[in-house]
């Protein structure tokens, strides 16, 4: 071995910069990439629970429908299935206006939404879901 030359156990400053450069620009996008896929995620399963309410409500609200005149507008929560801040509207109505024939073909017109600011009523940013059906009388 030559005495003149000393064996290093450590790294250089210069060294230990480039290994952190390298690390942030790899570290940084992949982390923003696991954020947005997780608020994806989440997107997409607070989707498919209003899918699933909003056609519960609809069979539910359609069974109702063949024994109702008129127009009339139901509201509520999914409080009673532990989802508070999911709110439905329904609408059962025969009027031509609505997509009906007076006395003998009801509309069932079901909106389900994720009341993200609780204020019980739908905003045009919060995820929601429609559905509807027509029902014979």
């Amino acid at each position: 071995m030559n005495p003149s030359r000393r064996s290093r156990h450590a790294a250089t400053l210069m060294e230990l910069v480039m290994c952190g450069l390298i690390m942030s620009t790899v570290l940084v996008p992949t982390i923003d990439f696991l954020a947005d896929a997780q608020a994806t995620q989440h997107q997409t399963q607070t989707l498919q629970q209003l899918k699933t309410l909003c056609a519960n409500d609809l069979e539910r609200f359609a069974s109702l429908a063949k024994s109702r005149r008129g127009r009339q507008v139901f509201s509520g929560t999914q409080r009673t299935v532990g989802l508070p801040q999911i709110r439905y509207s329904v609408l059962i109505s025969d009027t031509s206006g609505d997509g009906g024939i007076p006395n003998q073909l009801n509309v069932v017109h079901v909106t389900e939404w994720f009341d993200q600011n609780r204020n019980r009523r739908f905003d045009a940013t919060e995820l929601s879901v429609d559905m509807l059906t027509k029902v014979a009388k």
